[in-house]
């Protein structure tokens, strides 16, 4: 792949993700915990993969320059933002919210991050410390947690696999993010994406509090290209399921039946 596709990354000016979401209030604090486990094994992906290796080394030390996630920097990376809110900060996030615990180590992250911005290889025994340290729960993460621990092992629709669930999670409840782009581009260029393979975060997302949610977050264009011919079964018409308003009403609507 080559090393133009991921340019921008060194144009960054703000989190996409924060600014496209009004400050992740899109988001509870489970997308938050989860969200931040995704992004941290997507940055480890692309250090893994001799295609993406220096974006990936790019991203890290850009989520890094900022110092351990102890302050909101709009200016830096989707996965810092997420690493400032998703421990004690997500006070300022929800106030009044119950929360749940988490023994999050900010420190931690912030060095296996360093570490990868500098080219060493990634510990990947540390993600299964992340993993519990967020109570991260989806078995598909966990899975993909296990795959990258062995990426250059592996056979590939192993790899396919693992892509495929990341991108899938993406789509579901980051697709504005900084690097739904760069991850999408890995999956075409190395044919990553697993044939046929359902898309369970989008099946999931077919209740009208993740519309909602989701609508918010800035994915209406692609939430209404892939949920709305699975959750209408035709009914809608094209122009109601151009946006996720028309589908949200849909659903409304079936509710009152």
């Amino acid at each position: 792949m080559k090393s133009q596709q991921y340019k921008f990354v060194k144009e960054l000016s703000e989190s996409r993700l924060y600014r496209a979401t009004q400050g992740f209030k899109a988001y509870n604090q489970d997308d938050i915990t989860e969200l931040l486990f995704v992004f941290v094994l997507i940055n480890t992906l692309f250090v893994l993969d001799s295609s993406t290796v220096k974006f990936g080394k790019s991203y890290a030390k850009k989520s890094t320059a900022y110092g351990k996630f102890q302050y909101n920097r709009l200016t830096s990376t989707d996965l810092y933002q997420m690493a400032y809110f998703v421990n004690k900060k997500f006070d300022d996030l929800k106030p009044g919210r119950k929360k749940k615990k988490i023994n999050f180590n900010e420190r931690r992250l912030w060095t296996y991050l360093d570490n990868l911005s500098k080219g060493k290889k990634p510990d990947t025994t540390y993600l299964l410390r992340l993993q519990y340290q967020l109570g991260i729960g989806a078995t598909h993460l966990l899975a993909v947690r296990r795959l990258l621990s062995d990426w250059n092992k592996l056979k590939y629709r192993q790899k396919q696999l693992a892509v495929t669930r990341l991108l899938h999670t993406m789509r579901a409840k980051a697709v504005r993010s900084e690097l739904y782009s760069p991850l999408n581009n890995l999956a075409r260029t190395r044919n990553y994406k697993l044939p046929g393979a359902t898309n369970t975060e989008l099946d999931k997302a077919t209740n009208q509090s993740t519309l909602k949610r989701l609508a918010v977050a800035g994915a209406t264009a692609y939430a209404a290209s892939e949920l709305g011919p699975k959750i209408t079964r035709g009914r809608v018409g094209p122009k109601a399921s151009a946006g996720l308003a028309g589908i949200a009403a849909y659903w409304a609507s079936k509710k009152k039946l």
